[in-house]
């Protein structure tokens, strides 16, 4: 008998020693999933914070260009820039990642990773979209014209991702097909 349960005692303590392999297994893996989720976000931090210094550098350009030179018409060069640098944003939106530093920082964005690559898909081809639009009519129509169609889509641009937030975090963080 004691034989028997001695046999039975290593053979449980056998199982439980598999299981926890196995749980460590898991564990190790989706540790390296989430450090390679997060070395892509490093990443993609990286590109932003490159990609705004660089569009800063250059409108600091365009800047002091027209102070040299007061006939050059500056609206003609820096709309038709932020409209570039508001295209490229949202070429990148879907690929941000949920984070405190850039994207749609909404209370219910921060709270649920779906709300929040729902809103960045959705307000990435706004950008996208909006930003080349900005360009155009900036180089296309006159000054004030130009102006007034940057700024209403740039409300378009921010209002609409915040509206389509709000209304899937109201149902439940779920896509109304």
């Amino acid at each position: 008998n004691y034989s028997n349960d001695k046999m039975i005692i290593e053979r449980n303590e056998n199982e439980e020693n598999y299981e926890n392999a196995d749980n460590e297994d898991n564990d190790d893996i989706n540790e390296n999933n989430e450090n390679a989720d997060n070395d892509q976000d490093d990443e993609m931090m990286k590109k932003f914070a490159l990609l705004t210094v660089l569009f800063l550098s250059i409108l600091s350009l365009i800047i002091i260009k027209s102070a040299a030179s007061p006939s050059m018409n500056v609206s003609k060069l820096i709309l038709p820039a932020i409209g570039l640098f508001f295209a490229v944003i949202g070429w990148a939106m879907p690929k941000i990642g949920q984070n405190y530093f850039a994207g749609f920082k909404l209370p219910w964005t921060l709270e649920n990773v779906d709300n929040w690559n729902e809103t960045h898909k959705v307000a990435g081809k706004l950008w996208l979209y909006g930003g080349f639009f900005q360009v155009i009519t900036s180089l296309v129509f006159s000054d004030m014209l130009a102006f007034v169609c940057f700024m209403t889509t740039t409300l378009v641009m921010v209002i609409v991702p915040t509206v389509f937030s709000y209304r899937m975090f109201k149902r439940g963080n779920t896509i109304q097909s």
